[in-house]
């Protein structure tokens, strides 16, 4: 039994925030999505929430279905890095500190400071495949609120399976999304073979 919608046992204070629209759509459609999903592979929900591997799996199930994870008022579920963006979110890719986080705007077409590129090279290398990440180029680290450049971002992409990758001079967090849904699409997509 999985709970969902008004029996998940909210205390007052949070069932404001639970109340909410979108909050409220998302618990039942993701739970209903859990049910399915684990009657299509065998496994049980505790073991989706245990297992990493399998988690990042289901995450990836609801994006493709348009579940967001997170909200990003300017990345809806019709928009084309929909998936690998959301997805990186939920690996973190997003520093606490930094107008981003703060915001419901992931704003795609802005550059990236090196404290943020350096935040999507962290979550990529957890990313089953892509292999062990580069070191971070040294202005990340000593200058991370400067805008990252289009050599210090190809040096971070290497190894990763990105296709063709074109980079503004200043990379932005989209094309670096871009650069990464193969990766995340070949890690954790449903296999080929699956009904």
């Amino acid at each position: 039994m999985l709970a969902a919608c008004k029996n998940i046992g909210t205390r007052h204070l949070t069932n404001d925030a639970y109340r909410l629209h979108p909050v409220e759509w998302n618990v039942g459609e993701s739970a209903g999505a859990l049910a399915a999903h684990c009657c299509d592979t065998g496994a049980r929900p505790h073991q989706v929430r245990g297992d990493l591997a399998l988690l990042r799996r289901f995450q990836y199930v609801l994006l493709q279905r348009g579940v967001p994870l997170a909200w990003a008022i300017d990345v809806p579920a019709s928009h084309p890095l929909f998936v690998p963006t959301q997805m990186l979110l939920a690996m973190g890719a997003i520093p606490s500190a930094g107008p981003r986080f703060d915001s419901l705007e992931l704003r795609l077409d802005d550059p990236l400071s090196g404290r943020e590129a350096a935040a999507l090279l962290e979550a990529v290398g957890s990313v089953p495949g892509v292999g062990a990440s580069p070191p971070l180029p040294q202005p990340w680290i000593a200058r991370p609120d400067e805008i990252a450049t289009r050599s210090q971002a190809l040096r971070a992409l290497q190894g990763v399976n990105s296709g063709e990758v074109t980079l503004s001079d200043f990379p932005t967090l989209g094309e670096l999304c871009a650069a990464w849904g193969p990766a995340l699409h070949g890690a954790y997509a449903p296999d080929q073979e699956d009904p």
